[in-house]
């Protein structure tokens, strides 16, 4: 049988993304330790610590489909407390001032939540960084063969 029938049967695959995948971790993980040294800093208007959550998202989504049905459930129970969070109880609140000649903003930051958010991004990319690897979407895997 030709190399040409068996690509067509579905059976042998030219294609390996493994490589663009490898490419796409390292990217998103490149991000998150560039994030992760300024959380409050602000990149085009956000907080660091949202787009820091935004990129360990990603991670999630680069490995979802190999996850069993458990460990969805798992990581989504992370996901859903740090959107919630985020999205209706931020660490940071935003003060407008009335001045003369304007108004003037102030960021005040809840320390606690702060701490709170820091801890559970840190589970969150551990978690997902930990299903990565047994997975063996990290690390070649001599028994799944990982990505390659």
């Amino acid at each position: 049988m030709s190399s040409w029938n068996n690509a067509n049967t579905g059976r042998v695959s030219e294609w390996n993304e493994g490589v663009f995948k490898s490419i796409r971790l390292h990217e998103v993980q490149e991000a998150i330790n560039l994030l992760r040294m300024n959380p409050l800093g602000t990149t085009d208007g956000k907080f660091n610590y949202s787009l820091m959550f935004l990129n360990i998202t990603n991670l999630y989504l680069e490995g979802y489909s190999k996850f069993s049905p458990s460990e969805r459930k798992e990581v989504d129970s992370y996901k859903l407390v740090l959107q919630e969070i985020i999205n209706d109880n931020p660490p940071t609140t935003k003060v407008l001032k009335e001045e003369i000649g304007g108004t003037s903003s102030t960021i005040l930051i809840d320390q606690h939540k702060m701490k709170l958010l820091l801890h559970l991004l840190e589970e969150y990319e551990r978690k997902i960084k930990d299903l990565n690897d047994k997975h063996g979407l990290t690390t070649t895997n001599k028994q799944s063969g990982g990505l390659f």
